[in-house]
């Protein structure tokens, strides 16, 4: 990785083997790349989080539906 920075992880012995698996699993080039591709993987979890507790929101599901009933108003059936 260009321009990245050198870091030191201290690992117990499941979660090494659980990383050699991953990079094994996903042909990656190193252990660094698994380790990439983990962090990757928690940042994606925890926006797919995100997105479920926003649209789960009563108050945003009401703006939603209010914007849905008017996201036609003002157009005529030709320009659609």
């Amino acid at each position: 990785m260009k321009n990245g920075m050198r870091i030191s992880v201290s690992l117990g012995r499941n979660e090494l083997q659980t990383l050699d698996n991953l990079v094994s699993e996903l042909d990656l080039r190193s252990r660094s790349e698994g380790m990439r591709e983990a962090i990757l993987a928690l940042q994606r979890e925890s926006l797919a989080k995100a997105y479920e507790e926003c649209f789960s929101d009563p108050e945003w599901k009401k703006e939603a539906a209010l914007w849905d009933s008017l996201a036609d108003e003002g157009l005529d059936s030709a320009s659609r």
